[in-house]
C-alpha cells in the first residue's frame, strides 16, 4: 500500500510525517488498547494486594486491642474484690451488705463492671442469683459499701447460708 500524501481538500487518516498511513493508525489504536488493558490489570492487582495487606494489618490490630482490653478488664476485676460483710433475711429476700475496692478514679469502671451474687443454702443448693452494676460513687475512701436485695427463687430465704459475689464485665451499650 503506497502512502497517500496530503492534499488541501482530502484527509484519509492520520498525518504521520506528512503522510497519511491507515495501517499505522490501526497499530496505534491496538497499542493504546494494550496499554489501557495493562494499566487496568496492574491497578486491579495493586488494589487487591493493598486491600489484603491492609485487612490483615487491621485484623492484627483489632486482635491486639481485644487482648489488651481483656487483660486490663480482668486485672481491674481482680482488684475490685467484692466482699459480703453482712446479711439480713426478710420475707423471701436476702439483703446483702457488700464492700469493694474504690476504683472509681477511672470513670469507665462503674459502667463496665457489675456484681453477680449467687445465694446458697447450707447444703450447697442454689437459692437464687441477682445482678447489679457497680455504683459510680466518686469518693476518696478506699472502699465502697453497698447493699443488694436478692430474691430466693429456688428455695425459702430462711435456708440461706452463704453467698458468692463475683465481678462481671457488662456488655457495652450506647
Amino acid at each position: 500500500m503506497s502512502p497517500v500524501y496530503w492534499k488541501s481538500h482530502q484527509c484519509h487518516g492520520v498525518i504521520l510525517g506528512g503522510k497519511v498511513n491507515l495501517s499505522n493508525l490501526k497499530e496505534l489504536y491496538k497499542g493504546f488498547l494494550w496499554g489501557c488493558g495493562f494499566a487496568v490489570a496492574t491497578s486491579a492487582i495493586y488494589f487487591v494486594s493493598v486491600s489484603r495487606l491492609l485487612a490483615t494489618a487491621e485484623n492484627e490490630y483489632r486482635n491486639s486491642i481485644r487482648e489488651m482490653t481483656s487483660t486490663e478488664f480482668n486485672t481491674a476485676a481482680k482488684i475490685i474484690l467484692p466482699e459480703i460483710v453482712n446479711h439480713t433475711i426478710s420475707d423471701n429476700t436476702v439483703t446483702l451488705g457488700i464492700k469493694y475496692a474504690n476504683l472509681m478514679d477511672a470513670g469507665f469502671i462503674g459502667q463496665s463492671f457489675g456484681l453477680h451474687i449467687s445465694l446458697f443454702s447450707n447444703n450447697g443448693k442454689l437459692l437464687g442469683t441477682c445482678d447489679q452494676p457497680l455504683k459510680s460513687v466518686h469518693s476518696t475512701s478506699e472502699t465502697i459499701h453497698t447493699q443488694i436485695e436478692c430474691r430466693s427463687v429456688f428455695g425459702v430465704a430462711s435456708e440461706f447460708d452463704h453467698a458468692i459475689a463475683d465481678v462481671v464485665v457488662l456488655p457495652l451499650t450506647d
